[in-house]
Parts: C-alpha cells; sequence; structure tokens
C-alpha cells in the first residue's frame, strides 16, 4: 500500500463524504497509486485507531486531512504511528494545515504538511520517499524538517480535473448514494472576504470544464442514479456562460436528478441569473441554491468585504420566493469585530425576514466568528485587540481537549458580557422560535411547557428585542431536560448497569419504550 488516508470524526452522518482525503485518494488511484481511506465520521476514532494499528506493517506513509478540533486525534495517531513504526511517515493536510502549516509540522511526530491543495504534493512526495535518499526539497507545497528546522517549498500547481473513485469510501457511504452525492464543479474563489479561509490561503477560483464535468455526472448517474446532487464548490455560478451550457447539456442528456450549488446574492441581476434563467434552473431540477449572507448590516457587509449589499439579498429572496421548487439556503455569522448590539438586530432581524419570506428557507447559524490566523481581519484582531490563534501545536491540542471539541465556550473582548448569550446561541434561539414548523421529538409534556417560551421568542424577532434572554436558556434548558440522563448519572443506575438482570432487561422492548418515555 502507497498510502493511508485518514479522515478523523467531523460530525455523525454516513452521508457526509470526506472530501479531503477522497479528492487526494482518487488522484493517486489515478496515476497508478495504492490507496485505502479510513474515516472515522462513521467508525468513532478508537476504532479508527485500532485500524491503523492493524494495517501499519503494510504502510509506509498516512496522511490525515485536519480541522483544528482535530488536533488531539493526529497528535495520538502520529504518536501511537511512531511508536509501533518509527519509520512510517505522517502527512498533514486539510484547512487546519493549510493554516498553520509550520506549527504542524513542528509536531515532534508529524514528517511532513500538504498545504493548500494536496494532490499534486502527495504524488511527488511518494515518489521521493521511494529513492534511497529523498530530494524533499523538489516536492512543491511541502513543509518537512530537517535537522530541527522546518523548511517550505514553493506551491504547487493546480491539478490536473480528474474524476473522483466513490468506490474508495465505506461501503456504508456508497450505500446512500441512490439518495444523494457531491460532486466537484470548480475550486476555490476569487472573492475577497476578510474571514474567509480561500483568502487566507490564496485559491483562485478554477472551473472544471463543462463538458469534463457533465462526462463524470454522467458516469455518477449511471453507476449510482442519485436522487439529488450537490456541487460542492464554492462558486458554481461564477461563470454565467458555463451555466448556459450546463443546462443544454443537462437538458440533452435527459437528466432527472435534482441538484444543489452554491450562489451569490448578486448574482441576481438582469444581465446573470434573470426571470429567464430562473425558469431554466427551476425546469432542469434545481433543488437549493446556496448563499453566504453573514450580516443584516450593511456596515458589517462593507467591513467583510463581502462583496455584496443587503438589497442583493432582499431581491435574491424576493425572487426565489416565487419558486417553491427551489429552496434556499443562507449562512450567517454574527459577533465580528466592530460589530454593535444594533448590527446584531440587523442580523437577527434578517434572519427572521428571509424565514417569514420563504418558510423553506434553511437558514445555517448565525454562528459566533471565531479566530483564526492569517489574512486581513486576523492581522486587525492582533493589532487593534491583542487576541492571537494558539502559537503552537499544543496550544491547539489543549485548547480542544479542553473544550470537549468545540470552542463555543471563548469569548472575544468586543462582545460585552451581556451580548455573550446572543452571539453564541443565535442559531439556537432561531431554531427555537420556529419551532413549531419542525418536526418536533419532544413529548407532549415538553411542548406544553416550551410552547409560551417560543412565543416570547418570536415576539423577539417581531419586536427587535435580545436582552436577557432568560426566556430562551429556560426553553433550552426543557428541550434538553431527560429524566434518562439524571437516572444515567445516579450511583444507583451505576450499580444496576453491572448486574445479569440489567443486560437481560436492557434487550428487551419495554427497556426501549421506558427510554424513550423518560428521554421525551
Amino acid at each position: 500500500m502507497d498510502i493511508l488516508l485518514v479522515n478523523p470524526h467531523q460530525n455523525d452522518a454516513e452521508t457526509t463524504i470526506p472530501w479531503g482525503i477522497l479528492a487526494v485518494g482518487s488522484y493517486l488511484v489515478s496515476r497508478g497509486f495504492s490507496v485505502k481511506l479510513l474515516d472515522a465520521s462513521i467508525d468513532d476514532e478508537p476504532l479508527i485507531l485500532k485500524q491503523v494499528r492493524e494495517l501499519l506493517p503494510r504502510v509506509g506513509l498516512i496522511g490525515v486531512s485536519i480541522m483544528s478540533s482535530n488536533t488531539p486525534f493526529l497528535q495520538q495517531l502520529a504518536a501511537e504511528v511512531k511508536a509501533l513504526k518509527p519509520e512510517c511517515r505522517v502527512l498533514v493536510g486539510g484547512s487546519h494545515a493549510s493554516l498553520c502549516p509550520e506549527q504542524t509540522c513542528a509536531e515532534e511526530n508529524v514528517d511532513f504538511v500538504a498545504t493548500s491543495a494536496g494532490e499534486f504534493t502527495t504524488e511527488r512526495l511518494i515518489e521521493e520517499l521511494r529513492r534511497g535518499e529523498p530530494d524533499l526539497a523538489s516536492v512543491p507545497g511541502l513543509i518537512y524538517k530537517e535537522n530541527g528546522v522546518v523548511h517550505r517549498t514553493p506551491p504547487p500547481p493546480p491539478p490536473p480535473w480528474y474524476d473522483l473513485d466513490y468506490e474508495l469510501l465505506d461501503p456504508r457511504v456508497v450505500s446512500h448514494f441512490g439518495n444523494f452525492m457531491e460532486v466537484l464543479a470548480g475550486r476555490g474563489c476569487s472573492f475577497k472576504c476578510t474571514f474567509c479561509y480561500n483568502v487566507v490561503t490564496g485559491q483562485k477560483w478554477i472551473g472544471r470544464p463543462v463538458a469534463h464535468l457533465m462526462a463524470e455526472v454522467e458516469r455518477v448517474v449511471q453507476r449510482y442514479n442519485p436522487r439529488t446532487i450537490f456541487f460542492r464548490d464554492d462558486l458554481f455560478f461564477h461563470n454565467r456562460e458555463r451555466i448556459v451550457e450546463f443546462i443544454r447539456i443537462y437538458r440533452e442528456k435527459g437528466f432527472r436528478f435534482r441538484w444543489w450549488a452554491s450562489c451569490r446574492a448578486a448574482d441576481f441581476r438582469p444581465d446573470y441569473i434573470n426571470d429567464e434563467m430562473l425558469r431554466d434552473l427551476a425546469e432542469i431540477n434545481l433543488a437549493q441554491l446556496r448563499f453566504g449572507v453573514e450580516s443584516g448590516s450593511e456596515a458589517i457587509l462593507k467591513y467583510i468585504k463581502k462583496g455584496i449589499r443587503l438589497h442583493h439579498v432582499t431581491t435574491a429572496v424576493s425572487r426565489l420566493a416565487v419558486y417553491p421548487s427551489i429552496q434556499l439556503s443562507c449562512g450567517f455569522i454574527i459577533g465580528f469585530p466592530k460589530e454593535s448590539y444594533d448590527d446584531y438586530l440587523k442580523t437577527m432581524g434578517l434572519v427572521w425576514w428571509i424565514h417569514r419570506t420563504k418558510a423553506d428557507s434553511v437558514i445555517k447559524g448565525p454562528y459566533m466568528y471565531r479566530v483564526y490566523p492569517g489574512g486581513e481581519l486576523y492581522e486587525e484582531v492582533q493589532r487593534d485587540w491583542g487576541i492571537a490563534a494558539p502559537g503552537s501545536f499544543q496550544e491547539w491540542v489543549d485548547r480542544y481537549r479542553k473544550m470537549g471539541g468545540y470552542d463555543d465556550r471563548i469569548f472575544y473582548p468586543w462582545i460585552a458580557p451581556e451580548h455573550r448569550v446572543l452571539t453564541r446561541d443565535a442559531f439556537r434561539i432561531f431554531n427555537l422560535a420556529r419551532w413549531e414548523e419542525r418536526d418536533k421529538p419532544e413529548g407532549a409534556v415538553k411542548r406544553v411547557l416550551m410552547w409560551p417560551l417560543v412565543m416570547v421568542l418570536r415576539g423577539r424577532f417581531r419586536w427587535g428585542y435580545f436582552r436577557h434572554l432568560v426566556d430562551f436558556r429556560l426553553a433550552q434548558w426543557i428541550r434538553e431536560f431527560s429524566w434518562w440522563r439524571v437516572l444515567g448519572r445516579s450511583s444507583l443506575y451505576g450499580r444496576l448497569e453491572g448486574t445479569a438482570l440489567y443486560r437481560w432487561f436492557k434487550g428487551t422492548g419495554l427497556f426501549a419504550g421506558l427510554k424513550r418515555v423518560m428521554t421525551g
């Protein structure tokens, strides 16, 4: 085996594709290499570590794609690999590695870091490691250590377009492809949002040739016949001519799949996504358009260099409201530096307006802004507030071990103490306010207790008042309360768990019913 690629735990769904390792793995397979993928999002991390140990005798290079919250897992995996097989090399990629490459490579048991797109870097690295004396300086896009000193090579060229090898994925993931799967139509982004990963890593937009894209789509349809395809790149609608060509080929091939894609609100104008194109898109089964709105404040949109205005958002939402078959998905961020309470209110107001204008809209957030290294906004935060991201890999590890993998307990000095609940829990406040319009797993007692509190939360959106959020805290507590959880923490339950009677009772339908009642 040339390389084992590992995806740490990112979510709880078997339907989500581990895109980073799948992309690199597919490219390497197309170049004749032997590759295996492991995904801790569907098997928990202890099981993945066990599988790594079992495969280690056949592996000379292990690649891991990480986000910042995965740093504790990477540290544990790399330490175990080196303890069992010191000659096995550890290569790290992913968003955290691209944002903090030197820090990551400086970690004791990490050998290499691949910055930006890792396909060509990984290919060249494998080729060099096969040599008796590898010339690491010749591998583009590589961070490596030599005599304790970290070195960086020039960036790699963009990889050529290639088809994804979905069969590299776990069979449990592949089994869902008749319902939903993802295809890549382009890379990077040409816009300059000051908070965005693409700006920090310098990834410009590169569109996949439409003919090449649709050839892969046709193979995907023939092999898996998915109901929905998500074109997962950041800017599917970057170029109007490509969309016109996409519509033409979709019709010519007689495709019937529904599809999702990302867009910018500013694209809804007479010379771009006009009424004629919207009708065409609806006819060829466009099912969801995704926007990064970020803020309801004109001043904040300008501050983060989003490149859109509020009238772009309201125009796009109003026009899509006419098309019930096209769902709208909007992302929001709250808690930027220089953002005032009035700006918070404008964002919450826009969220509620979108929800009321197009009721089936998916609202992602508002999630609290987090400081990550690199870029204009980070430099401002360092300069004006003395705030910096962790200064070493170990500090990242300590941060996420302390918080159990989440960073929603970090507050920055520009957020006033009285606004911390709002900025941390804005998305929870919104989800509770639209509570009765969603599936309600809560039991009857919880529904009765929560109903007046939900009404108060809706009034907050209507009147624009989000101070003293006692009602939200109480509604959240009621929703999360479980007698089963209380029982599970008791010493009596701990003693019962070890008995033969408990093990027998756990397998009965009565046990499942009792747990369901006590949880709801």
